[in-house]
């Protein structure tokens, strides 16, 4: 027997790639899907480590992508696969999209409509990416939207695009707004979960299961809710040591606000833990309070 169905680790693999199986009707074309997470994995990581380098001032911005092509370990390679590799994901989105259509893959509504709110998603970040560098491209993607002269997105652009920032600022500053974001992706889904969950011992499981099976987007709402948790805690970790990193604890009121903040997040996730009725709620409190 070979090897890849042997090794306990080369086995994982091979049940998971080569011999999975499928029905007879899947073909080439329904491989689209998991090329597209291969992209916007070689994305995330490509754009991070030249997040790195790159400094987004007028009078630096060309010159930190000089600075990457030149002067980094490898700059040149990971500028390239960053740039084309934003082609790949669009051109690989867009046959992915046309094999749904082709195949009729619109009349599995939920799966459809979670596709549509991933397709507006990757849209609102491809433009992001046009207008976030500084550049030709930038100039003219911003001005098809008229950003300093529409009325509300004039408000917008003074908010976050034309945001006067000092030079040195990082990515490492964007913490803060995405835990504003965590916060409020968490109290929404939160608040219309609460709406269908009951507390009581005998029908609290019972109600999750209805929340998964029978509730519109149930499912995904629960997902969201609980994935949405882990993200919330490890950004508020990142926020907490790029602050200790950076000496922000010198700055001691701001500092003392978060420190309380922290404390009141950590209060709110014990009884996150505790209110629910579950093992996970049980073992939560015989932390604490030991029996």
């Amino acid at each position: 027997m070979s090897t890849r169905k042997t090794h306990p680790i080369f086995k994982i693999l091979n049940n998971s790639v080569v011999d999975l199986p499928t029905p007879v009707n899947i073909s080439v074309w329904w491989n689209f899907g998991s090329l597209l997470g291969l992209c916007l994995m070689t994305q995330i990581l490509t754009g991070l480590f030249l997040a790195m380098h790159y400094c987004n001032d007028t009078s630096l911005a060309f010159n930190s992508v000089v600075h990457i092509s030149r002067d980094v370990n490898e700059g040149w390679m990971l500028r390239a696969i960053h740039a084309n590799g934003a082609s790949m994901f669009f051109i690989t989105l867009y046959l992915h999209i046309g094999r749904g259509m082709y195949y009729s893959s619109y009349l599995y509504m939920e799966t459809w409509n979670v596709g549509v709110l991933l397709l507006f998603m990757v849209m609102g970040a491809a433009f992001m990416g046009y207008v976030l560098p500084w550049g030709q491209m930038s100039f003219w993607g911003a001005t098809v939207i008229n950003r300093k002269t529409h009325p509300i997105f004039k408000i917008l652009n003074n908010s976050v695009v034309d945001l006067p920032t000092p030079v040195n600022i990082s990515v490492w500053w964007n913490f803060g707004s995405l835990l504003g974001l965590c916060l409020m992706t968490q109290i929404l889904t939160g608040l219309f979960l609460a709406m269908h969950y009951c507390n009581d011992t005998s029908l609290a499981f019972n109600s999750v299961v209805h929340i998964s099976r029978d509730v519109n987007e149930g499912w995904m709402l629960r997902a969201i809710h609980a994935n949405g948790a882990s993200m919330f805690f490890i950004t508020l970790y990142l926020h907490i040591g790029r602050g200790m990193y950076y000496s922000s604890y010198l700055y001691m009121e701001t500092w003392n606000v978060g420190v309380l903040l922290l404390f009141m997040v950590m209060g709110a996730a014990f009884m996150g833990y505790v209110l629910p009725w579950g093992q996970m709620s049980f073992w939560g409190a015989t932390v604490i309070t030991p029996l």
